[in-house]
């Protein structure tokens, strides 16, 4: 029983992911980010939130 749960959350967890990475990708999309910078920006900012997405995983899964 324990492992459908845990199973579950990850599942949970991989969707989050999914939906994140296609806000990322629409937010390029329709800003037309057209310098480095801003294409640099977002992806810093993208891979902090899936690290800590992953830490809440992690979390969640310990506990």
């Amino acid at each position: 029983m324990i492992w459908i749960f845990i199973g579950l959350i990850a599942f949970l967890a991989f969707l989050e992911l999914i939906i994140l990475g296609l806000i990322v990708f629409l937010t390029i999309r329709f800003d037309e980010a057209k310098t480095r910078d801003t294409r640099e920006n977002l992806w810093k900012g993208f891979t902090s939130i899936l690290g800590a997405l992953i830490g809440l995983v992690a979390g969640r899964g310990l506990s």
